[in-house]
């Protein structure tokens, strides 16, 4: 109210006043492997006594397609609710928009700024693969095209060691094939590696583990001797490569002695000298090994068995009272 100073002028005004909140302004950045989805859900909060509505609006920016935003959410009075965002990348690209919700009935307004960066994709699946080395197993996986308005022609690359199969896949649009390959694994053990379907930069790809068990032996070697009394055996290699082959040697038994390691030139056979040597009776089975990355594990059964020497009885030591008579041992030192 204002008045003159002869107080015969009386002016009243009456004042509204609306405060607006403060526009609150935030940074989102969301990771994903491209073809994967993750959702991030952005909470609303209506501590009115009735319902508000709270409505989105968008400014695209690049690749924003791999966002989606849901119409307006209704959020029940004193409650909250969840405004989700979704990011679906097709592939390993940077994508962002601008999101700004609205409550209609505040007038509270939320500023989001959203990056969505689309990683490498995940493995499509971990194939399993039970072997035995030096057998050829056959194994097929499907394989899906995720373009929906195209044929794909996938160019098919391995990293998995005596694996064969097509160079090439086929797939119609939204479409998925069989893919057929076979591999003959030639060590015993557990090795993984990958099967990738190339689409121009894009590609789908495949984990396998592969678990092989070794071969079987070549024979059964009987190996006979009495305690430290050495036997030999020799055992005949070849090369078959055009290049030098040098083969790990794993010796597994009591007494078994030999190198541990023996070369082959190209093209050329030799003859392993395996040592059997106890030092105390025994029977048990052993083996030997020869590994080589390319001509797989060659490997052979050995029946070790060792006696015990016979009892060497020494002659009858004679001698007079206060004589020394003496007779010779001959001890051997393995």
């Amino acid at each position: 109210m204002l008045k003159n100073a002869q107080r015969n002028d009386y002016r009243l005004y009456e004042v509204k006043v609306t405060v607006m909140p403060k526009p609150v302004r935030a940074q989102l950045e969301l990771h994903c492997p491209a073809r994967g989805q993750i959702e991030q859900s952005i909470p609303v909060y209506n501590n009115a006594e009735k319902d508000v509505m709270i409505k989105p609006t968008v400014t695209p920016g690049e690749n924003s397609q791999a966002f989606h935003f849901p119409k307006d959410v209704v959020v029940k009075k004193k409650s909250q609710a969840n405004y989700i965002v979704t990011f679906k990348p097709e592939w390993n690209l940077r994508s962002e928009a601008k999101l700004v919700l609205t409550n209609q009935v505040t007038g509270d307004v939320y500023h989001y700024e959203i990056t969505g960066l689309g990683e490498e994709p995940l493995a499509e699946d971990h194939v399993i693969l039970n072997c035995r080395a030096r057998k050829k197993t056959h194994h097929e996986i499907v394989v899906r095209n995720y373009n929906h308005d195209r044929f794909v022609n996938y160019r098919v690359e391995t990293d998995l060691h005596n694996a064969s199969g097509p160079e090439t896949l086929k797939i119609r649009p939204g479409g998925s094939e069989k893919y057929k390959f076979e591999i003959t694994p030639v060590l015993g053990g557990v090795y993984t590696g990958s099967i990738t379907f190339y689409d121009e930069d894009k590609y789908v790809w495949y984990t396998v583990e592969i678990r092989t068990d070794s071969p079987q032996a070549e024979k059964r070697i009987p190996l006979e001797t009495q305690i430290r009394k050495a036997v030999a055996f020799d055992i005949a290699l070849e090369n078959p490569l055009d290049e030098k082959a040098e083969f790990e040697v794993i010796l597994n038994g009591t007494g078994l002695m030999g190198e541990e390691s023996y070369t082959l030139l190209p093209k050329q056979q030799g003859v392993y000298e395996l040592i059997f040597s106890p030092l105390q009776p025994m029977r048990e089975l052993g083996s030997i090994a020869f590994i080589h990355e390319k001509l797989g594990e060659i490997w052979y059964e050995l029946e070790l068995a060792a006696e015990d020497v016979p009892q060497v009885r020494l002659p009858t030591l004679q001698c007079e009272l206060g004589k020394v008579a003496t007779h010779p041992v001959e001890l051997e030192n393995p």
